[in-house]
């Protein structure tokens, strides 16, 4: 049941859907523990198309294209289609924002010589295209510390920091929990990380404990034969893990969506462009 659209400033329009009363027990026994809050998926896609276009482009202009920009890209695409994959529960209450903000990972070297993995939130992904993405993520892996410092969102994260633990607890990490609009402020809607380029020789999956959701690891890609045509092929996949936040979505709707997401990835989508 919908309860129309609202506005929040900082936070976009956003509609509220009351929980149907059948679904209160499975919610209340997930938070106690007796059920796993995330549903986790382990797929491989076949990314042969989007590589060669990838890779043409490159040929051609002598650019390298952020592959991990493209896959963000696709899952906002494909959440577009499907908002509730990155609705959050308030109270008895679904959020159901329209902006996409993706978070992704950017390793950099932190106080003079400590290299760590930083969150950057690409917004509104619904309403930009690869390239806009790609861009985002270049600039992010040359900012300075000092800049990246200075960033709206990150200062009072940075100055949470310097308080004692207990004090992060009560100012930031419970409201990170049970607000759905900080945690968008702070961290996104959705988390997509990769691990692809560190484990070019690990063939599989990587499972991302976080209290985001949903998430998206993206693995390394293999060489793998498969049946194209009646006809044994080699195509190139991409070993993609996913969480799935199940007390906000069903696992039949799930399974549709993470469907539609592997469609528009084996698609190429937007790559044609190019």
């Amino acid at each position: 049941m919908k309860l129309g659209v609202k506005e929040l400033k900082k936070s976009g329009t956003y509609t509220e859907e009351k929980i149907p009363k059948l679904r209160k027990i499975l919610i209340e026994n997930v938070e106690r523990g007796l059920y796993y809050t995330q549903m986790d998926g382990l797929v491989e896609i076949d990314v042969t198309k989007a590589l060669a276009l990838l890779k043409k482009h490159e040929k051609k202009t002598g650019e390298k294209l952020s592959f991990t920009g493209w896959i963000v890209k696709c899952v906002s695409q494909a959440v577009s289609e499907n908002k509730k994959a990155h609705a959050k529960k308030k109270g008895q209450k679904l959020i159901i924002f329209d902006d996409i903000d993706i978070s992704v990972m950017v390793e950099k070297t932190v106080e003079g010589d400590k290299i760590m993995p930083l969150i950057f939130v690409i917004r509104k992904t619904n309403e930009k295209g690869f390239r806009e993405i790609h861009d985002e993520i270049r600039a992010a892996q040359v900012i300075s510390e000092e800049d990246y410092e200075n960033i709206d969102s990150n200062k009072n994260a940075i100055l949470l920091n310097k308080l004692p633990k207990f004090l992060r607890r009560i100012f930031f990490w419970k409201r990170f929990e049970k607000n759905p609009f900080f945690r968008k402020k702070y961290a996104g809607t959705i988390l997509v990380t990769s691990i692809g380029t560190a484990g070019k020789r690990i063939s599989g999956w990587a499972i991302h404990p976080t209290s985001h959701s949903p998430v998206f690891t993206i693995g390394s890609i293999k060489e793998k034969p498969c049946v194209v045509n009646k006809k044994i092929v080699i195509r190139e996949f991409l070993f993609l893990s996913l969480m799935i936040d199940h007390s906000v979505i069903d696992g039949a709707p799930a399974v549709r969506f993470v469907g539609r997401l592997i469609e528009i990835i084996e698609s190429a989508y937007g790559l044609d462009d190019l």
